[in-house]
């Protein structure tokens, strides 16, 4: 009997440690992130620099299979684009869009692409390894990945009842 007190006592001991710990990593994580899930999952699966390297070389293209599940799974369903550089095409959505604001995101490392000063937003590619300096930018909104359109997709998706056949 006096073994299974020390047993509970030590199991006790163990999931309020346990506890203790998962709270302080909940509290590191509940900092709100101005990146959808899919980038911040890329951004904790690559190693991350607070600034834009020199542009001497070419960067080595990142393995899709070393990254996390959702950032595979959005790269081989055609959501999420990444080029040889390892930039990812984003959307960039700000407080305004001006010539200022514009600079302080390609001195931060991305490319931008394309400015949309009326819905201020702006699409542009960031190094993976660059996507958290650029979304702690007091400028940025969020950041989150662009819509792309989907081809051969009509008013037929899924099986069933077709709109332009009358039922019997």
């Amino acid at each position: 009997m006096r073994y299974f007190h020390g047993f509970v006592l030590a199991a006790l001991a163990v999931s309020v440690t346990g506890a203790a710990a998962q709270r302080a990593d909940s509290a590191a994580q509940s900092a709100p992130s101005k990146l959808t899930s899919v980038l911040a999952a890329l951004s904790q699966s690559v190693a991350q620099t607070a600034s834009a390297p020199a542009r001497a070389g070419a960067a080595t293209p990142m393995s899709v299979d070393a990254l996390g599940k959702p950032v595979q799974d959005a790269i081989h369903g055609g959501w999420m684009r990444m080029n040889a550089a390892n930039e990812v095409q984003v959307y960039i959505l700000m407080s305004e869009v001006t010539d200022a604001t514009v600079g302080q995101l390609t001195a931060a490392g991305a490319t931008i692409e394309i400015r949309d000063a009326a819905h201020r937003r702006v699409q542009a590619r960031v190094p993976a390894s660059l996507l958290q300096a650029v979304s702690q930018l007091a400028v940025v909104d969020a950041i989150r990945l662009p819509n792309y359109a989907r081809r051969r997709t009509g008013a037929v998706t899924t099986e069933g009842h077709r709109p332009d056949c009358a039922s019997a």
